[in-house]
């Protein structure tokens, strides 16, 4: 057995203690790049990225994605704004079968290809996966901010990426069912949202949706625009694991603290 996998089985065994994370750091740097298939998805890692060494030692974002195996099932159709590497993407996919389907955006070219990559190791997956490049945004089309970070390095940075691709709203996309969007694009969430009020009074979906106030702020919008919209929609919010949230100034004074949550948001009966 060559040393990687060595040195996998210590760090899956021991777990992240203070020894095993320092452990597992210099691993990280002497050994970045990894193929690994978590339960039964394949992705190409790079241990020096934030979200692909979350995939590599728990999965990125796990309550998300326990929420997305919850709720997802055969022959639905999602939409993902912001797929980035496809962490979520290729787990909806998974989820909405053979028949169902799913709309990923992602506007910027250096998760475009990582995503690109994740999707070639996974054949039975991508045909049910439909990449879209276009800047999601709202009816006006407007682009108050086209500097966008898709990489997130462990050790420091990285510079925004100027994205190019054209603006669209949700609303132009002709969909005969629509089951659950989800939305994670630092900062241009709100204006998602009202350029999809069409497919949200007629479908009625689930919205899983980043609530991010310092990110929505830098384009405008706030917190306080989504829950607005979605409740006069006639949508009730909750958090991932279920729990109702009780108002907007509930998330405000948790992401003071937290930074972000996903808000989950259902219509009502």
């Amino acid at each position: 057995m060559d040393i990687i996998r060595v040195v996998e089985r210590i760090i899956r065994g021991v777990g992240l203690g203070r020894p095993a994370a320092a452990f597992f750091r210099t691993y990280a740097r002497l050994w970045p790049h990894h193929v690994r298939t978590i339960k039964g998805i394949t992705y190409e890692l790079d241990l020096s990225e934030q979200i692909d060494r979350a995939i590599y030692l728990r999965g990125w974002e796990p309550e998300t994605a326990e929420f997305l195996r919850e709720c997802v099932r055969v022959d639905h159709v999602v939409i993902e704004v912001g797929a980035n590497v496809g962490a979520h993407t290729l787990l909806l996919a998974d989820l909405v079968g053979p028949r169902g389907a799913v709309i990923a955006f992602e506007p910027t070219v250096w998760a475009q290809k990582k995503l690109a990559a994740n999707m070639a190791r996974n054949p039975r997956l991508s045909s049910r996966i439909v990449i879209r490049a276009e800047l999601v945004t709202n009816h006006e089309l407007a682009t108050p901010n086209r500097n966008i970070r898709s990489s997130f390095p462990v050790a420091n940075f990285s510079s925004c990426e100027i994205v190019c691709s054209p603006p669209m709203a949700l609303d132009a996309l002709a969909l005969q069912r629509l089951d659950l969007i989800k939305i994670d694009v630092d900062g241009y969430d709100y204006k998602v949202l009202q350029g999809a009020t069409q497919l949200l009074a007629q479908f009625k979906p689930w919205v899983l949706i980043e609530l991010c106030e310092y990110t929505l702020s830098a384009q405008g919008d706030s917190i306080r625009d989504i829950f607005a919209l979605l409740f006069s929609l006639g949508y009730d919010a909750f958090s991932v694991d279920g729990l109702p949230i009780r108002g907007v100034e509930e998330v405000l004074q948790s992401v003071r603290a937290t930074g972000q949550l996903n808000g989950v948001f259902r219509p009502r009966p």
